[in-house]
């Protein structure tokens, strides 16, 4: 019950972040390079928490080494999705580099926080 319920709120959360972001471009508040600068990783980093809750819920009745070895595999899924978007991004893409840095981090930290809250209510 508390996953189905803590993935709901998640999403909601999510979904609200994006309607903001597109609602603060077609206000004129920020141009597209900024729109695109922030909505990218929004997204990219989104895909990368779905994996790794996905990853999470594949370790969750597994032993202690089988645990750490799927985490660990999650992980390395998720940073080398994260970098190939990240230097893709910067190389190719016509985008205001600093709000794109710091989009990634402001998400990447809320996401990060989330994951981690979700491991530790969920071991207990």
């Amino acid at each position: 019950m508390f996953k189905i319920r803590f993935v709901r709120n998640n999403f909601f959360i999510i979904i609200s972040i994006f309607i903001l972001i597109v609602a603060l471009y077609l206000a004129s508040v920020i141009t597209l390079r900024n729109f695109y600068s922030i909505f990218l990783p929004a997204v990219f980093i989104s895909i990368s928490f779905h994996i790794a809750v996905f990853f999470q819920f594949r370790a969750e009745k597994k032993q202690n080494v089988e645990f750490i070895g799927t985490v660990f595999k999650g992980m390395g899924i998720r940073l080398l999705i994260l970098l190939a978007f990240i230097i893709t991004s910067l190389k190719f893409l016509d985008i205001n580099k600093n709000s794109f840095i710091f989009s990634v981090l402001i998400f990447y930290i809320y996401y990060l926080t989330i994951e981690v809250i979700y491991t530790c209510i969920r071991n207990k």
